[in-house]
């Protein structure tokens, strides 16, 4: 939406050019988006119909304001689209399973809108999804199309990877409120009790910027090359892609993320082809650092024993 982008613009023109300071004195660096893209709330704003303990819980044992709840797909889009203080991504829920938490399946009371007067109740779909079920169906198969495949690697620059932070983040568009990020604050320098608490609050349920993963460009994905029968012996397998072993830039956990999202982003998908399954190792274009192989989960993961399916 360019006029809610022109709206975050001047407002981190107008940072840049004076001194914003938090509630203690302390300097705040300019930021295009004060609200993070997942908090606590935004996960319970979308689950309330399947876990409403969590919500009761947030809110004091109260659900929200009717006209805030999760009530249409249409006016949660509008609302993300033009509402400039509304930045939810989606959960993995829109993606997997059967839609139940679309549906008030335990007849919750959660109020009527004053706007409308409409009781809150299952979530309004889009006219093009006949069910729960065929709502999370196409949205899945959205999620896999050739175009998101084509695509997928902006989408890591921006979260895990070198627009995160800095220059590239700001020429991106991508600048967070800077406690959203790994490592802004020193929490256990801060002395004043209150202080702390509050930075603690702000970190643990206004929202966290992944850990950055990735200082360069993401490549592209790999497309999909398993072979037919007709031309498999004409085709030419890729060439091995070699994970490496943690430098000292980067400790293990990273490594290990890179390395399990390497290994998924590069192998094809048993989801996205009608052909049999691979699940030999021998058959991936993927090889471990030696300095790796204690690492068990990794290799769970990379030869497909619990990995994600």
């Amino acid at each position: 939406n360019p006029e809610r982008m022109q709206y975050f613009k001047e407002r981190y023109h107008s940072m840049t050019s004076s001194s914003a300071h938090d509630a203690h004195g302390e300097g705040i660096p300019p930021f295009l988006y004060g609200t993070h893209y997942s908090t606590p709330g935004y996960v319970l704003h979308y689950l309330v119909r399947v876990a409403p303990e969590y919500m009761l819980c947030l809110q004091n044992g109260k659900f929200d304001a009717p006209d805030r709840m999760f009530h249409s797909m249409l006016e949660t889009w509008e609302s993300c689209l033009c509402n400039p203080t509304d930045l939810k991504e989606l959960i993995p829920e829109f993606f997997m399973g059967s839609g139940e938490f679309l549906c008030n399946s335990r007849e919750l009371d959660l109020g009527f809108r004053q706007s409308t007067g409409e009781r809150v109740n299952d979530v309004i779909l889009p006219p093009w999804a006949s069910s729960p079920r065929d709502f999370i169906r196409k949205h899945s198969k959205a999620l896999e199309s050739d175009w998101v495949s084509a695509h997928l690697h902006h989408w890591i620059d921006l979260i895990f990877g070198y627009k995160q932070r800095g220059p590239a983040a700001v020429a991106a568009d991508n600048l967070f409120y800077y406690l959203t990020y790994e490592g802004a604050v020193a929490i256990d320098a801060v002395i004043e009790s209150s202080q702390r608490n509050a930075l603690e609050t702000q970190i643990q349920e206004f929202g966290q910027t992944p850990k950055q993963l990735f200082s360069s460009p993401h490549p592209e994905r790999m497309p999909d090359s398993l072979p037919s029968s007709k031309s498999a012996a004409n085709t030419k397998l890729p060439k091995e892609v070699t994970v490496a072993a943690p430098t000292q830039s980067i400790d293990n956990s990273t490594a290990l993320d890179t390395a399990a999202r390497h290994r998924l982003l590069s192998s094809n998908s048993s989801s996205r082809s009608n052909s049999s399954e691979v699940t030999s190792d021998s058959k991936m274009p993927v090889s471990l650092d030696p300095s790796l192989w204690n690492q068990r989960d990794l290799l769970d993961m990379l030869s497909g024993h619990n990995g994600p399916t």
